[in-house]
């Protein structure tokens, strides 16, 4: 037997009992109907179904978020008018390591999703707090904290949170009966895919990498012969297959990269890729002193535009670039504070460190304009 970490969505339809009993061959009608759906918004999210148990499904994810997907659209397209509701299915979600036995999955981590769907109300997805984590920073999603619950056979209590319903159609833009349209890609269009940090570092800079990427998308927003794909587009792709998300989001072109700070030195691993075919049209290798980051990301930027565009517009690059901080510390302070503001939505001491963040950053740099904004946004 083989053990490995896995994403397990388990889906149930409700009150099958009753239906049964009411009207046996309708109620297997419907129910079939449903784990159709259900199956289905697994499988385009890249899952495996490795058990159906008459009126549920247990589904296997090498990704936490293609796992919230498939729950998220399967509830959806249940929601989305016709003979089924929401409240049809309830979901459990959680991440653990499992052992594999053949095609099957075994295991406390099996379990765990098992209980969290059963004690689940109609329509809900909730998730334990280890698949929250893993998500939380890259999903466009609300959650709603629940109190711990005792799962039976567990014997911690886990710590659970419940998806909104605004997640289905706002963020996703999921139709409820046919397939998502094949995007155009649109002349002049690039997206920024999150960055990565590298291992190694002196700390984690994950705060850095999200918000040189969103420095970055705004720079490029900038300029007037672009189209750049919005921050909540690119960091709901869960891929970073260029001709995927070329097809997804309607782009001709794809950034990439990865972040790693040592000490007061910055390097950047830099890759433009076409999206047609997936080839890398160049790539770069930026080392810097932390204080010239600023600089790094605006020649990052002209070259972008220069390839995209085809020519390089000096007056509209130089019309989009923003008020420098004088002092790079408030830049960071800056950057950290964006990375609570994010986080705010779940729990309010986000909301409090990041003022006290935008504060340290106004009081190293009275000049720079942003985190006031921000402190206003927070």
């Amino acid at each position: 037997m083989e053990r490995r970490l896995a994403a397990i969505l388990i889906a149930d339809f409700v009150g099958s009992t009753a239906f049964l009993q009411a009207d046996e061959e309708g109620a297997l009608v419907r129910i079939s109907s449903v784990l159709g759906i259900a199956r289905e918004c697994i499988e385009r999210a890249g899952g495996r179904v490795f058990d159906t148990a008459g009126d549920s499904v247990l589904a296997e994810f090498r990704s936490p978020v293609s796992a919230l997907r498939a729950a998220i659209e399967t509830r959806a397209r249940l929601g989305g008018g016709g003979e089924h509701t929401a409240e049809d299915m309830r979901f459990g979600l959680h991440v653990a390591d499992v052992v594999a036995d053949g095609d099957d999955l075994k295991g406390e981590g099996v379990n765990v999703a098992a209980r969290l769907q059963a004690t689940a109300d109609p329509g809900a997805i909730d998730v334990s707090e280890t698949l929250f984590t893993h998500v939380v920073k890259v999903s466009s999603c609300k959650f709603e904290t629940l109190e711990p619950r005792h799962l039976k056979g567990i014997a911690e209590p886990v710590r659970v949170y419940r998806v909104s319903q605004s997640a289905d159609r706002h963020v996703y833009q999921i139709a409820p009966t046919r397939d998502e349209p094949a995007v155009a890609l649109r002349p002049n269009s690039v997206a920024v895919l999150p960055f990565r940090v590298t291992t190694g570092a002196d700390e984690d800079r994950a705060f850095l990498a999200d918000g040189l990427t969103d420095d970055l998308i705004h720079e490029l927003s900038l300029i007037r012969p672009l189209f750049v794909s919005s921050r909540t587009a690119s960091h709901a792709v869960d891929t970073n297959d260029p001709t995927a998300v070329g097809q997804r989001l309607g782009v001709r072109y794809v950034l990439s990269g990865t972040i790693r700070k040592l000490g007061d030195r910055v390097r950047l691993s830099i890759e433009l890729s076409g999206t047609r075919n997936g080839e890398l049209i160049w790539s770069e290798r930026i080392q810097r002193p932390f204080n010239e980051l600023l600089d790094a990301m605006e020649e990052i930027a002209a070259r972008v535009a220069a390839t995209v565009s085809g020519r390089i517009d000096h007056a509209e690059i130089g019309a989009a670039r923003q008020k420098r901080p004088e002092n790079m510390s408030a830049y960071e302070f800056y950057l950290r504070g964006l990375e609570e503001h994010r986080l705010s939505g779940i729990y309010n001491s986000h909301a409090r460190q990041a003022i006290g963040w935008f504060r340290k950053a106004q009081e190293a740099d009275p000049g720079f304009a942003r985190p006031l904004a921000m402190e206003v946004c927070a």
